[in-house]
Parts: structure tokens; C-alpha cells; sequence
């Protein structure tokens, strides 16, 4: 008797999920991820952590796509959330998946050279099932994969800007020092940078052929002064060439005073006597032939 009953409700045990649908009165099959221990159906394992690339680079996640239901499934995937022009793909969308069995799969996101740095964007992966006997079709509860674009950003503050003599005359060649800064996640390459004093350009623009991430470099500049109050410019990337997280950062100014050159009173007076001693000594010579 106790023998039968217990049969009973092992048999009912394993076949509510199968006369219920896949999912039982477990409410945490929601939208949070959280897989309730009752929850039948077909899952994309829950991805945690987030990629950061490159423009033009590529990263492949690995995803487990698992069951609990008590039939074997017949399973297809399929991708949503994709921008345009990025190259995402799955290796397999399409297969078999027996009971309580794993099967991982390989997405694969490749971005365009032209992506934008600091976008970010999540990739849903979702699909359906049909059991085996197709005598359910549910839809598969859904992962996402969530990509970042990184990239350089150059920097240059006012204080970055250094000149060879701070009180300057009137007619010296001045050199100018700019430290420029990569404090974003990949090297940048073929930076331009230019100096300016007062809105104008001085000397050749210089280049800075590769500056990886975390360092600094310096650039030089020279310029003859000429009197009074001049703003000094550094501009990095002027042409806006280089993708980057921020572009506020690009150009620093500031400020330096060039004094006149003072009067020479000894040079002018010297100068004075040899023009007028030129006359007298003529006259003097007549007066003596």
C-alpha cells in the first residue's frame, strides 16, 4: 500500500513539468535572470561581466545554453540589439538539446573600424524550443552580451606648458615645452600637435608617431618674441583625426609677457659720435690743406 503511494507521487513528481508547461508557480523565471529551482525550460546562461574592444576589434563569448525539462528539444537562437555595421554571429543557432543537457556556443561581435569610442551596447540572445514530440513550443529564456568601444584620449592641460625663459625680451627665440598625455586604453598614433600665440601658428606642426596608454611625451616648439602680453596656445589632434573618449581635452592655453628691449644709451651715443665726428674730421682736413 505505502509502496504504491510512494510510486504515485514520484510518477507526479516527474511529470508536472511535462502536463504543466515549462514553467511552474516559480515567479523568479522573470526578466532578473534568477533561475528558480522549479523553473523548467531552456536557458542562456546569465553573462556576468562585459568586453571592452577596440574599433576593428573582435571578441567571441562563450554561452551555455542549458535545459531542465524532461524532454529532448529542438532549439534555434537568434540575436537582437545588433548596431550597424558590427559582424555579430553564433557558431551554431540551430540544434538538438537532450535532456538536462549543456551545450555551449561561440557569439562572436566584431566592431567596424569607424565605431564609436565609449559606445556601449547589449546584444540579446533569445529563441524557442519545441520538444521533441512537438507537443510544446516555449521560448528560450534570454542572456545578453554587453560590448564597450575603447580607445585613446589625449590630453594637455595649462600646466603642461613650459617655456625655456619666463621673462623674455623683446627679440629672444623662446622655447616652448608641451607634455601630452594618453589617458585612455589604447595607444594612439600619428598625433599632430601645433603651438599658436595668439591665434597664430608658429614653426611646423609637430607629429608624435605612437603613444601608448599611461604615458607622456614631450614636444617642443621655438618662437622669437615680440613685445607685450601673448596667449599661447598647444593643440593636440587639431584636425579631430583620433577617435576619442573625450575632445575637451585637447588644447591648453595660457599666458606670457615679453618685455621691450631697453634703450642702449652707451651703443646710441657711440654710434652718435662716429656720425658727427665724420663731417668734422672732412672740414678739419680742408681747414689744414
Amino acid at each position: 500500500m505505502y509502496a504504491s503511494r510512494i510510486m504515485i507521487a514520484l510518477l507526479i513528481f516527474l511529470f508536472i513539468p511535462i502536463i504543466s508547461g515549462p514553467c511552474l508557480a516559480d515567479t523568479r523565471c522573470g526578466g532578473d535572470n534568477v533561475r528558480g529551482i522549479l523553473c523548467a525550460g531552456v536557458f542562456v546562461s546569465p553573462l556576468e561581466d562585459y568586453r571592452e574592444i577596440p574599433p576593428g576589434g573582435t571578441t567571441t563569448f562563450e554561452i551555455e545554453i542549458y535545459s531542465n525539462l524532461y524532454n529532448n528539444t529542438e532549439v534555434w537562437l537568434w540575436l537582437d540589439g545588433i548596431p550597424e555595421f558590427w559582424d555579430v554571429k553564433l557558431n551554431i543557432s540551430h540544434f538538438n538539446l537532450n535532456v538536462w543537457e549543456r551545450i555551449t556556443v561561440e557569439l562572436t561581435v566584431s566592431t567596424p573600424p569607424t565605431a564609436s569610442v565609449n559606445y556601449t551596447t547589449a546584444i540579446i540572445i533569445g529563441g524557442m524550443y519545441i520538444f521533441e514530440d512537438h507537443s510544446y513550443v516555449g521560448s528560450v529564456f534570454t542572456g545578453m552580451a554587453v560590448v564597450r568601444i575603447i580607445g585613446p584620449d589625449l590630453r594637455i592641460n595649462p600646466t603642461d606648458i613650459e617655456f625655456s625663459n619666463d621673462c623674455p625680451v623683446e627679440g629672444q627665440c623662446i622655447g616652448v615645452m608641451a607634455t601630452i598625455h594618453n589617458i585612455g586604453d589604447i595607444m594612439a598614433s600619428d598625433i599632430s600637435v601645433r603651438f599658436l600665440v595668439d591665434d597664430e601658428q608658429v614653426g611646423e606642426v609637430q607629429n608624435i608617431p605612437v603613444l601608448v596608454p599611461g604615458k607622456s611625451v614631450l614636444v617642443f616648439g621655438t618662437w622669437k618674441a615680440a613685445p607685450g602680453n601673448h596667449t599661447v596656445i598647444v593643440e593636440i589632434d587639431y584636425k579631430d583625426s583620433i577617435d576619442e573618449y573625450s575632445e575637451a581635452n585637447n588644447a591648453a592655453i595660457t599666458t606670457l609677457s615679453v618685455e621691450e628691449t631697453p634703450f642702449k644709451w652707451a651703443e646710441y651715443i657711440t654710434a652718435l659720435s662716429v656720425v658727427l665726428c665724420i663731417p668734422v674730421i672732412s672740414i678739419w682736413r680742408k681747414i689744414k690743406s
